[in-house]
């Protein structure tokens, strides 16, 4: 999507306008949170879950303070009430001159795949549990070497060769 210098739309992709529920016409960035709701990302820190206000909307700080934003990501309720998370990237765009004459912003729905990549997570967490907690000598070998990636408990309490990850089989058992 492409604005003026205010912040106006004056291009959109359909792509874009079905990610918000349609095409949406904007006054600028005063109101850019009245026209839509997103909400901070940003695990760990104060931004979390807080609404945007909108100078804060990476469009709004491309415009006003030049920032080229890549990869933001934002929680939003699309008009249909449906939360989504977007990455969102935006830049200035200058003429020949370098004045400032709008910018641009792209968005990504990330929804799925962050959904799919907190599965994979939640599954790996739970066998690399069962793994270490498994009452068997257990130990994961990689490449053409065989170079051990991992040992549970049990396998070093049993075989007794501390320091083997990391190391080709052959080394750790020599005879």
């Amino acid at each position: 999507t492409l604005t003026d210098a205010g912040g106006r739309f004056v291009a959109c992709n359909p792509a874009f306008a079905a990610m918000w529920g349609g095409r949406r016409e904007s006054a600028g960035i005063a109101e850019y949170s009245a026209d839509w709701t997103g909400y901070h990302v940003a695990p760990g820190t104060a931004r979390d879950g807080r609404p945007y206000a909108n100078d804060e909307w990476p469009l709004a700080r491309a415009l006003q303070h030049g920032e080229v934003v890549r990869d933001e990501r934002v929680d939003v309720v699309r008009p249909d009430g449906v939360r989504a998370r977007l990455s969102l990237a935006a830049a200035p765009v200058r003429d020949g001159a370098g004045a400032l004459v709008g910018a641009v912003v792209t968005a990504v729905d990330v929804t799925e795949r962050e959904r799919l990549l907190a599965a994979v997570e939640t599954e790996r967490a739970r066998l690399a549990g069962l793994f270490e907690r498994a009452p068997a000598v257990m130990a994961i070998y990689s490449g053409p070497e065989h170079v051990v990636t991992y040992v549970n408990p049990t396998w070093e309490r049993t075989v007794g060769k501390p320091g083997a990850v990391g190391r080709p089989f052959r080394e750790v058992f020599p005879e």
